[in-house]
C-alpha cells in the first residue's frame, strides 16, 4: 500500500579521475515500501512510507515524519509563473485522448468502469486504516468504513491465503467483463495497470513466509512511531481514530509475532545478527519513553486543529494513557517474544539461498519497481549502464581534466531551501508542463525526531484534499548541506511534490493512486534529480554531465550489489571484491552494504531500475523526428502510477 513519505537515502559517491577512483562524499537517493495488507501479507506496491532506507543504516533511521513547527517565514507558495497558454496550464487532455478515441468511448461503459475502479480503490485501502488515512482525507466517499479501526490482516493460514487468491481472481473476472475498446484513454491506462497488478500479485502466491515485516531497516517496529507522529488530524473523528490505532498496537504486534513464529517453524526466521539489530533498535526506542515525541507531536496537532481548553486536556490525557499503557508495553512484548526466536533461522545470506527465494525475490522486485525485467535482465541492464557511464566520464575527464574540481566545488546557487525551490520552479518550465500553484512549506524536523529520519523527505498529501505540502529537512535551520539544491529537485520541483500535484490535478481514476509503484515514484524523482545539474547556471554543460553520470553510477552500483546478494548468492567478500573496482575503503563499506541489503532486499532497484526504465523509454522516443522533451515529460506524467510496460505502451506505441 502506498504510504505518505518519499525520502532520500545516502550512498557512496563514486568519483572518477582519469587514472583512478576514490571515495568522496555522498549522494542521496531515496526509497519507500512497506507492509500492506489486502487480506494477505502482501506488498501493495509503493509506500509513500514506503520503506525507507539509508546507505548507513547504523547511523540513520528508516522512516521519516512530519516535522514540528514551521514559522511563517518557512511557509512558501509557488511563485506565480509567467502567463501560459491553456495547453500549458497543467489541466490538459491526456496525450492519447484524440477526438476519435473520445468518440469511440462508450459513456455508459466509461461510467460503469469508473464506478468499479472507485469501489476497488476503497476496498484496497479499507484493509488498513492507517494507509487509508494517508491516501484520503475523506475515506467514506469511497465506501471505507472508518468506524472499524484495523492494522490489516497478517493471517497467512491456508484458508486466508486461498481467500486472497480467490479475491484476486474475482477482481480479474470483473475487470475482464468490461469492453476495453469502449473505455476512454485513461480508463484503458487504468485497466492495464490493474491487470498488471493482479498478474503480479499472482506471481507471489505461496511465498508469503519469506516476507520479513520486522527487519531493522524498514520493519514495522521502526515505521510505526513515525507513522503515528505524522498522522494528520482533519477532524475530531481523526483524533478518535488515531487514539484507537495507538491502543490497538498490542493486538497488531501480537499478530506479527504469530506470523514470525510461523516463519520460525519453517526455518525462515531472520538471521541472528539481523535479529540483534532489530532488538537493539527496539531497546533504543524504549529508552525514549519518558520524553516520547508521540506526546509532543500529538499536542501540536491538536493546536493545529484548534482544539483547546478542557477538550484539549482530555485528549492529552487519553493520548498519554494510550502511549504509556498500550504503545510502549507493546514494544516490550515485541522485544521479549522476538528474542525467544533467536536461532530458529536455518538459512543465511541472500534470498536465493532460501527455498523458493528466487521466485520471491523476482516477485518482490517486480512489485516494487514496476518493471517486468527479471533479476537477470536487471543485472544486465545495470552492468551495461555502469560500463557506459564510466566510459562517458573517462572521455569527458580526458578531454578536460579540470572537471575533477567540480566534484569538490560544485557551484550550487544557494543552500537556502526556499530559494532553491523558487529557482527550480522557474528553471523547470523549459522542460516540464506548468501546474497550478501549490501551497507548500519547508519544515525543519524537531530535534526529538532527527535520529529517526533521512536527510530530507516529502510528505505526500491526500489526493482528495487541498492541504499544504510539506518538505522536511532533517537538520538545524542554517545547517543545510551544500547540495540541498539537488535534494530539493528530488523532493520538490520537478520531483515528488511536482509529480504528486500533477497527478492530483489531472488523474480522474483514483485507483491508480493505490496501484503506483515505488519504481515509478522514485525512478522519476531520481531521473529529474540527476537532470537538475543542468539547472545550475554557473556549472558548465560538460561538468553537469560528469556530475549527473557520476551520481547515476553510484546508485547503479548499489542496486547491482543487492542483485548480487539476492540473485547470485554473493557473500560479504564478493561484495568487497565488486565495489573495490569503484571505491576505496571497500572493506568497511562492503560490511554495512551487505548487512543492510541482506536484511532489506530490493531497496535500491526502485531508484536505479526505475530511472533506467524511464531513460530507456526516453531514448526510444527521441528517435522520432518531432521529439520534444517537454511533451515527453507531459506524456510521462500523464501515465503516472502505472507500471513501465504500460507507460511504454502509451508513449511509444
Amino acid at each position: 500500500m502506498k504510504k505518505k513519505l518519499i525520502c532520500k537515502i545516502t550512498a557512496l559517491m563514486l568519483v572518477l579521475s582519469v587514472a583512478a577512483s576514490s571515495l568522496s562524499g555522498c549522494i542521496t537517493t531515496g526509497i519507500l515500501a512497506g507492509l500492506a495488507a489486502v487480506n494477505g501479507f502482501r506488498e501493495n506496491q509503493e509506500t509513500t512510507t514506503e520503506e525507507t532506507a539509508t546507505a548507513r543504516p547504523e547511523e540513520e533511521s528508516s522512516r521519516e515524519t512530519l516535522a514540528h513547527e514551521s514559522s511563517e517565514e518557512e511557509s512558501s507558495k509557488e511563485t506565480p509563473a509567467p502567463e501560459s497558454t491553456e495547453e500549458e496550464s497543467g489541466e490538459t487532455e491526456t496525450p492519447a485522448a484524440s477526438e476519435e478515441e473520445t468518440t469511440a468511448a462508450d459513456q455508459d461503459t466509461v461510467e460503469a468502469f469508473r464506478e468499479f475502479t472507485d469501489r476497488v480503490y476503497g476496498e484496497l485501502l479499507s484493509a488498513n486504516t492507517l494507509g487509508a488515512h494517508y491516501h484520503l482525507a475523506d475515506p467514506e466517499k469511497y465506501g471505507i468504513d472508518t468506524s472499524e479501526v484495523t492494522w490489516g490482516s497478517v493471517d497467512v493460514s491456508e484458508e486466508a491465503l486461498k481467500e486472497y487468491e480467490e479475491e484476486i481472481e474475482n477482481y480479474r473476472t470483473e475487470l475482464e467483463s468490461f469492453d476495453y475498446e469502449a473505455l476512454d484513454w485513461e480508463g484503458k491506462l487504468t485497466y492495464d495497470a490493474f491487470s498488471w497488478y493482479l498478474d503480479t500479485e499472482a506471481e507471489g502466491f505461496g511465498t508469503d513466509l519469506l516476507y520479513e515485516p520486522l527487519g531493522p531497516n524498514s520493519g514495522e517496529q521502526a515505521m510505526l512511531p513515525i507513522d503515528l507522529a505524522e498522522y494528520n488530524f482533519y477532524s475530531e473523528e481523526d483524533i478518535e481514530t488515531y487514539l484507537e490505532l495507538v491502543r490497538t498496537v498490542p493486538d497488531y504486534f501480537e499478530d506479527l509475532i504469530g506470523f514470525e513464529k510461523q516463519r520460525a517453524e519453517a526455518g525462515l526466521f531472520m538471521e541472528d545478527d539481523i535479529l540483534q539489530n532489530t532488538l537493539d533498535q527496539i531497546e533504543d526506542f524504549l529508552e525514549g519513553k519518558e520524553d516520547s515525541f508521540l506526546l509532543s507531536t500529538f499536542e501540536e496537532r491538536l493546536d493545529e486543529l484548534g482544539i483547546s481548553g478542557e477538550e484539549k486536556e482530555e485528549y492529552l490525557k487519553e493520548n498519554e494513557d494510550a502511549v504509556l499503557n498500550y504503545f510502549y508495553p507493546a514494544y516490550e512484548y515485541l522485544k521479549e517474544e522476538l528474542g525467544k526466536l533467536e536461532g530458529s533461522g536455518q538459512y543465511e545470506g541472500g534470498l536465493c539461498n532460501y527455498p523458493d527465494g528466487d521466485r520471491f525475490y523476482a516477485y518482490l522486485l517486480k512489485a516494487r519497481t514496476g518493471s517486468d525485467r527479471t533479476p537477470e535482465e536487471m543485472i544486465a541492464l545495470l552492468d551495461e549502464a555502469i560500463d557506459e557511464g564510466l566510459t562517458t566520464i573517462r572521455m569527458l575527464l580526458q578531454e578536460n581534466p579540470m572537471l575533477n574540481l567540480y566534484f569538490d566545488e560544485t557551484p550550487y546557487p544557494t543552500s537556502d531551501p526556499n530559494l532553491c525551490l523558487r529557482i527550480l520552479q522557474e528553471k523547470i518550465l523549459q522542460d516540464y508542463p506548468e501546474i497550478p500553484e501549490v501551497d507548500y512549506a519547508v519544515k525543519y524536523v524537531d530535534e526529538s525526531l532527527r535520529d529517526y529520519l533521512s536527510p530530507a523527505c516529502y510528505m505526500i498529501p491526500p489526493v482528495d484534499a487541498d492541504v499544504k505540502n510539506s518538505i522536511l529537512i532533517n537538520c538545524e535551520r542554517g545547517d543545510e548541506a551544500e547540495d540541498i539544491f539537488i535534494t530539493l529537485a528530488h523532493e520538490g520541483y520537478p520531483g515528488h511534490l511536482y509529480q504528486s500535484n500533477y497527478f492530483k490535478n489531472n488523474a480522474s481514476y483514483m485507483l491508480r493512486d493505490a496501484l503506483g509503484t515505488s519504481g515509478f515514484a522514485e525512478g522519476y524523482a531520481t531521473y529529474v534529480e540527476n537532470s537538475a545539474f543542468s539547472y545550475i547556471d554557473e556549472l558548465p554543460a560538460d561538468a553537469a554531465e560528469v556530475l549527473r553520470v557520476n551520481a547515476q553510477i553510484s546508485l547503479y552500483i548499489y542496486a547491482r550489489v543487492d542483485l548480487g546478494i539476492h540473485a547470485e548468492g554473493w557473500d560479504v567478500r564478493d561484495v568487497e571484491r565488486y565495489i573495490s573496482d569503484y571505491f576505496t575503503g571497500a572493506s568497511d563499506a562492503a560490511v554495512w552494504m551487505y548487512d543492510y541489503m541482506r536484511a532489506d532486499p530490493g531497496v535500491y532497484e526502485n531508484y536505479a531500475v526505475g530511472e533506467l526504465e524511464i531513460l530507456d523509454i526516453e531514448n526510444e522516443a527521441r528517435d522520432a523526428d518531432d521529439f520534444d522533451l517537454k511533451e515527453f515529460h507531459r506524456e510521462l506524467l500523464d501515465c503516472s502510477e502505472a507500471p513501465f510496460s504500460v507507460i511504454r505502451k502509451n508513449i511509444l506505441e
